[in-house]
């Protein structure tokens, strides 16, 4: 199919799935896609959303576990977006006029592109206050971190990211062959996610960071030790309440419909 560009110079089409994804480089890819619309399946539409003349466009590949995040919070609000499947092997020259850290998630809204998975979130938690997609109880948290508790909940979101980025520290230098015992910078990553998860252990609650509320802090670990835990990467269980969260939340909608397909995997 022809390609036109889009707002930024990227190249844009009708995606069709790969034949095969290498699961070694796509965790944090960036790079060329293509796209094609989606639409949050069995969502209420969004009276916000339709009054807008941009439609959202998310750069993201379906095994990484920063975009899934977006992807969560985009299926728990039932936003419409352009979905642009992006692979890091053929990441375009022009990609960094998107996002200079050349990896993904990129939301992109008109001439605003946004990078980073939780600044995403704020976005669109402030831009979308009353989109609802989902009505799954405990309802989704309305912003990122409590006013009331800013430095607590901002503390506790940086904790469970400094372990997802160790988690994909331990999986890139593994793909190159080199392991904690070789390694003692590695032997320090591994060490830190397991007094990270100590740590979060005595901060949690059976109901999650903040009951009564589906978090962003709840989002951002189920989807971090789920990760972990699908590539093998460090040990998280044994810890009763954040098993008990984990439990909550991994049927939820949003999550086990954004959990990757197989195809995607190999």
């Amino acid at each position: 199919m022809e390609k036109s560009g889009n707002t930024f110079g990227l190249p844009t089409g009708v995606w069709e799935p790969p034949a095969a994804v290498d699961p070694h480089v796509n965790d944090a890819p960036s790079g060329e896609s293509s796209v094609y619309w989606i639409f949050a399946k069995d969502s209420p539409r969004n009276p916000t959303f339709e009054k807008r003349t941009t439609m959202l466009t998310l750069y993201f590949s379906y095994i990484s576990p920063y975009s899934r995040k977006v992807r969560v919070v985009l299926t728990e609000k039932g936003l419409e977006f352009k979905p642009e499947l992006t692979h890091f092997v053929d990441a375009p020259t022009k990609y960094p006029a998107v996002n200079p850290c050349r990896r993904v998630p990129v939301l992109v809204d008109g001439d605003r592109a946004l990078f980073e998975s939780n600044v995403i979130l704020d976005y669109l938690l402030q831009t979308f206050p009353d989109a609802v997609g989902s009505v799954a109880p405990p309802p989704l948290s309305k912003r990122l971190v409590r006013p009331e508790h800013y430095w607590d909940d901002w503390q506790t979101l940086v904790a469970i990211e400094t372990m997802l980025d160790s988690g994909l520290n331990l999986l890139q230098m593994r793909n190159n062959k080199i392991t904690p015992a070789q390694s003692e910078y590695l032997r320090r990553e591994l060490n830190r996610t397991g007094i990270i998860l100590d740590w979060l252990e005595q901060r949690a609650t059976p109901e999650g960071f903040i009951p009564g509320e589906f978090s962003i802090l709840d989002l951002n670990f189920v989807i971090s030790v789920q990760w972990a835990e699908f590539r093998g990467i460090f040990e998280w269980r044994g810890r009763p309440t954040l098993e008990k969260i984990v439990g909550r939340y991994q049927d939820r909608e949003s999550l086990r419909t954004t959990v990757p397909e197989s195809k995607y995997v190999h």
